[in-house]
């Protein structure tokens, strides 16, 4: 029986500033419909690998990208033509809460109208829609018109993975987005992200290993050599965090290092 490509497939790909490397050779694959996280220590290059996988180093200065990046067996280029839809279908949430400095509504507003055209009712449909799937809607249907930025934290997280999610994306590229949430926050995304890897491939990058423990099917984890990120080992979760073959990997995930 044929088996499905995965949803992403990196080969040797390396991601370099000024000239100056900062993950080479990375070869990693990643499932449909799973969490897939990427772990290891600061500074080893695991966001800008993530931002490889939709193009978004593109806009950096001096970023030079190699390697070749595949979704659903398709390379970038073929599997999205322009990068307005590689960014609708490969969607990015990060660290920090980025909402517009516009009303709630209008938040949802921009990109649906941009996406899929004017239709006013057809744009509050979509809007509703997305903000009841992260549990958002009850908490604002009556101040849509008031300013994001009045939201908590968590909420406006919440809001940027409504309007990533109102477009409708095959992949979601998740960047610590709990980091700087606090406990209760980062449980309702967590909570979301469990349910939402039944509909798309997840790549969560996170430096929180319990998190990675509650949520990832597979895990790819990088380290450093030579000034670089590479990938030390990847795998099923369960293997990789209770049998990995590495010993920097066992050391790191004993926290003996890292």
């Amino acid at each position: 029986m044929r088996h499905a490509p995965p949803a992403i497939l990196a080969h040797n790909v390396t991601v370099a500033f000024g000239g100056k490397p900062v993950v080479t050779g990375v070869s990693a694959s990643f499932l449909d419909c799973a969490v897939n996280a990427i772990v290891g220590p600061s500074g080893c290059g695991k966001s800008s690998f993530l931002s490889a996988l939709n193009c978004l180093n593109e806009s950096l200065p001096g970023c030079e990208v190699g390697g070749t990046v595949e979704l659903f067996g398709a390379r970038l280029d073929r599997f999205a033509p322009s990068r307005e839809e590689l960014r609708r279908s490969v969607a990015m949430i990060f660290q920090r809460p980025a909402p517009f400095p516009l009303s709630i509504r209008r938040n949802m507003e921009i990109p649906l109208t941009e996406h899929f055209g004017r239709n006013r009712r057809e744009i509050a449909d979509r809007s509703e829609a997305a903000l009841k799937s992260v549990g958002l809607w009850a908490e604002v249907e009556n101040r849509l018109d008031l300013p994001a930025t009045q939201l908590s934290g968590g909420q406006q997280q919440r809001l940027c993975l409504a309007r990533a999610l109102a477009l409708e994306p095959r992949i979601l590229l998740l960047d610590e987005p709990t980091s700087a949430l606090d406990p209760m926050a980062a449980g309702l995304i967590e909570e979301l992200l469990g349910e939402l890897k039944s509909q798309m491939s997840l790549v969560l990058v996170t430096h929180n290993l319990a998190q990675a423990r509650r949520l990832a099917d597979t895990v790819t984890f990088f380290w450093m050599k030579d000034g670089h990120g590479y990938v030390a080992e990847s795998g099923p979760a369960e293997t990789i965090f209770n049998t990995p073959r590495e010993e920097v990997s066992r050391a790191y995930f004993a926290g003996h290092i890292g």
